[in-house]
């Protein structure tokens, strides 16, 4: 599997012109690279629409895990599998784009 920064140059690689100029591919990298960051950032400071699929960072004590999830606006509640956390047990999410 390629990195970020590879997947980056690829992109951009249309991007480098004959007159050996970097500047327009380099910026092209920077904007893929910052897509990919955007793309991957937890959210913490609002709470998704109801029933969407996410990633969740439970807090579990000393411990942090990580599991797939879906909120319910309802009853306030995260549910994870078969259990059911409240909301103050989730610090983070982000949504799962299934397409």
């Amino acid at each position: 599997m390629k990195t970020i920064e590879e997947k980056a140059k690829e992109y951009a690689k249309p991007y480098r012109g004959f007159d050996f100029s970097e500047a327009p591919a380099l910026d092209v990298e920077k904007a893929f690279i910052a897509g990919v960051e955007f793309g991957q950032r937890w959210i913490n400071d609002e709470l998704p629409k109801d029933k969407k699929l996410c990633l969740v960072k439970i807090q579990t004590g000393i411990h942090e895990n990580i599991e797939v999830a879906f909120y319910t606006k309802k009853t306030n509640t995260w549910s994870v599998i078969a259990n059911c956390y409240k909301s103050s047990n989730v610090t983070h999410w982000r949504p799962i784009e299934l397409k």
